[in-house]
């Protein structure tokens, strides 16, 4: 972030909410429609700047990604670019994330989730 301020670039960051009960009724568009999109037009609204570059880091580049194939989808063309930071995309390979997690952890974790509605943060904050 320093550096792109440093060479000139107004930078914005959005921050990823680690879920509780408050968010069990969210799903995944939620998160595109209050958090990247909200963002977008909040940029717009304080630069008139109707193109961004953007970066998603980890989770929040799984959204990214998501994001744009729907933009795409909807020729919406406000996000020029993007770059990813430790971000997967492809799940049926999960690489070294494997060595992790297991078929039996993420079954009991869904069935977690199916129970509450949501994830929760420090259990997240742990993989």
């Amino acid at each position: 972030i320093r550096w792109c301020v440093e060479q000139g670039l107004t930078v914005f960051c959005i921050s990823w909410v680690n879920p509780d009960a408050r968010h069990a009724a969210k799903d995944f568009e939620s998160y595109m429609r209050e958090g990247i999109f909200a963002a977008l037009d909040a940029i717009e609204e304080a630069t008139g700047e109707k193109k961004v570059s953007a970066i998603g880091y980890c989770v929040g580049g799984t959204l990214l990604g998501v994001t744009l194939a729907y933009m795409a989808a909807m020729r919406d063309k406000r996000i020029e670019s993007a770059t990813f930071f430790t971000t997967q995309v492809d799940f049926s390979q999960a690489g070294e994330l494997s060595v992790f997690v297991d078929e039996e952890q993420i079954r009991a974790i869904e069935e977690q989730m199916a129970r509450t509605g949501y994830l929760d943060g420090a259990r997240m904050a742990g993989a």
